[in-house]
């Protein structure tokens, strides 16, 4: 038996519009029965339908009856939009409601309603997430239709219980839709008057109305912008500068994040947003018509988009705490800021460093590279080497207590941090890690972090995160907004606990040149450090430092170091067992012409000259070069866009 078999039923209860659609669909209907001018099916059509194989059933609703269709699942606001049209004109009475959810509020309730008001005096939805279903717009899909994701529908009756198996209403069942509903939806009364001041739901005037409060909301988050904000109003200048791509769609987007803040309770965004519009206009107005016209779209795209936010839910009443404390009322003798002359500037202090001159103290950084590189073996590098007080790789560490949020391969923990103890020769180091996910998203979980870190009783020198992805729990990535408080609550944890902030990250898979996601990242970054590997190392380059000049690049090599490995520089590889290698006629002869360059380094260009001039083949250069990198003779020193080659300790020995 399927659900259109109960079309019979349906027709003897009063509901003439039986229409039946494809199975477990929920469209198309069939031509001619739905609209204004469409017909009532006959017995004939239901025999045709049911011959062509439709199983599912709708209703279109006769002029007396309304549909109002709540959507309340996913990001859908129709249990909002609800529960303020009944605080605008009052509560509705208990109904049958068609629905195939289980939330309690998605479905179609229906009601009767005067028929004198015509069909086109009522509007197509009562608010955002909730629809009208009327006699000359839409029908509704009832029970025993199959839903498209496999649900079944069913009646609910005004006692809230579930109908039973074949338990149908009657339109005489449908209580009176409200006198206050039906003129807040039509402008109508009862009797026919019409209130001259009704603005339709969906019509310009609506629209304009809406702006207009839009308007006036954004012009009333006044005050300055809380750090969640700055990062937001950054990343949008950034789109505004056309540095992300295609001003207009970036910029809307980033304007939305904005407005969303502010939807949440954060401050400051109409300062934002006038930087924003000012940097857009600079941009695109020479691609418009005029400049006016530019900042007309940037004012369109922000107020219609405040609307739209506005007509779904309610703004936030309490202030965000997510970067500063509320500020205390104004006292007389309030302590001022303390301001600095120009002159007694250049005699402050420089930044410490925690790794020199990797990055400093007390700042962001982020380790990104490709998947398998072997970034957690660089961090626990740089963890170790702060821990313990002692030079990374002859570059000298501050000595502070860390706290490693190992969130991904904790698997191999034991024999990464045994080659650590060896590499530095100690048995003990104040490392304090956390394999758990901290989902930094989440306000709680960061209060329980700084709170599990102040329970160390210890100097933090520097906090890791490894990884953003696996710290990034419910967020998006790509989203600048999502990215922005995770920043803000990295900051926030470096603002309670002291020490640097390093982030482990990933690149992307088409961009393997620039870290993962939302530019927000980069932006607040203080230092951006990339581990990449090439054919015979691997190399650790600095893509930003911002208060200091940025590092020059650092070639590494993998150590196996008991069961685990180490990263070392060139300067430190040597044979284990004997400094005297088995090199190949082509290899010493390469190895005797790089010698020529010594102290300096030698260009590939340049070593390859001198070896012809020896004789040598570029096919016996290839394969002598990569013996001697293999052997650790020579090394591959990076240097802007190529490498540079240079004789090892262990390579003079052979000479």
């Amino acid at each position: 038996m399927s659900p259109f078999d109960f079309a019979e039923a349906y027709r003897r209860h009063g509901f003439p519009g039986t229409l039946a659609l494809p199975e477990r669909q929920k469209a198309p209907p069939p031509d001619g029965f739905t609209g204004y001018e469409g017909g009532w099916p006959t017995d004939h059509d239901l025999s045709n339908w049911r011959a062509q194989g439709l199983t599912n059933i709708g209703l279109r609703p006769q002029p007396n009856v309304l549909g109002l269709d709540v959507d309340a699942y996913g990001e859908k606001p129709g249990a909002t939009t609800l529960a303020q049209l009944e605080q605008q004109w009052g509560a509705l009475p208990a109904t049958w409601m068609a629905t195939s959810r289980s939330d309690g509020v998605s479905g179609i309730r229906f009601y009767r309603i005067p028929p004198q008001i015509p069909d086109t005096a009522w509007p197509s939805q009562a608010g955002a997430g909730i629809e009208l279903i009327r006699h000359g717009h839409r029908y509704a899909v009832v029970p025993p239709s199959i839903h498209p994701e496999g649900r079944a529908y069913r009646w609910i009756k005004p006692t809230s219980f579930e109908a039973a198996p074949g338990e149908l209403p009657y339109p005489a069942d449908f209580p009176e839709l409200p006198d206050a509903w039906v003129a807040g939806l039509t402008g109508v009364s009862r009797n026919g008057d019409r209130d001259p001041q009704h603005t339709k739901s969906g019509s310009r005037a609506e629209q304009k109305a809406q702006r207009s409060h839009a308007r006036d909301w954004i012009g009333s988050q006044s005050g300055p912008a809380c750090r969640y904000v700055g990062q937001l109003e950054l990343d949008a200048l950034a789109s505004a500068r056309r540095e992300k791509g295609n001003a207009y769609d970036h910029t809307r987007d980033d304007v939305m994040a904005l407005l969303r803040a502010a939807m949440q309770g954060h401050s400051g965004i109409r300062r934002a947003l006038v930087h924003v519009r000012n940097e857009y206009v600079k941009t695109v107005g020479p691609d418009r018509p005029s400049a006016t016209a530019a900042f007309d779209e940037f004012n369109r795209f922000t107020f219609d988009g405040a609307a739209k936010l506005l007509a779904s839910d309610v703004p936030a009443t309490e202030p965000c705490h997510c970067t500063r404390p509320e500020e205390p009322p104004a006292q007389p003798g309030r302590k001022l800021y303390t301001a600095i002359r120009a002159d007694d500037v250049p005699n402050l202090p420089d930044p410490e460093w925690a790794i020199r001159p990797l990055y400093p103290h007390q700042v962001m950084v982020v380790l990104y590279g490709p998947s398998g590189v072997g970034k957690t073996f660089v961090a626990l590098g740089f963890a170790f080497a702060q821990a313990i007080g002692k030079d990374w790789l002859g570059h000298e560490a501050r000595q502070g207590a860390v706290v490693y949020i190992l969130a991904e391969g904790r698997g191999g923990l034991g024999a990464r941090v045994r080659a650590q103890f060896e590499h530095f020769k100690c048995n003990a180091a104040p490392v304090f890690f956390i394999t758990q996910v901290v989902p930094m998203l989440n306000p709680t979980e960061s209060r329980r972090l700084i709170d599990t870190i102040h329970s160390f009783q210890t100097p933090v020198g520097l906090v890791v995160w490894d990884t953003l992805s696996r710290t990034f729990t419910g967020g998006d990535e790509n989203s600048s907004e999502d990215m922005a408080l995770y920043v803000a609550s990295v900051d926030h944890v470096r603002d309670q606990v002291g020490g640097t902030s390093l982030i482990v990250h990933h690149t992307g898979h088409s961009a393997i040149e620039r870290a993962r996601g939302s530019s927000v990242l980069s932006a607040a970054a203080d230092t951006m450090i990339a581990l990449q590997k090439t054919e015979t190392h691997f190399t650790l380059t600095c893509e930003k430092q911002k208060d200091a000049i940025p590092f020059e690049a650092i070639p590494l090599f993998q150590i196996p170091t008991g069961n685990s490995l180490i990263y070392s520089n060139a300067y430190q590889v040597t044979s284990p067992t004997t400094t005297q290698l088995q090199l190949t006629a082509i290899e010493r002869v390469a190895l005797e012409r790089l010698a020529l360059f010594l102290p300096d380094a030698a260009s590939f260009s340049a070593w390859r000259d001198v070896c012809a001039e020896a004789g040598q083949s570029k096919t016996s250069f290839l394969r002598a070069r990569k013996g001697l990198l293999q052997k650790g003779c020579a090394v591959a020193l990076s240097a802007g866009k190529t490498d540079r080659y240079l004789v090892t300790e262990l390579g003079t020995k052979q000479l």
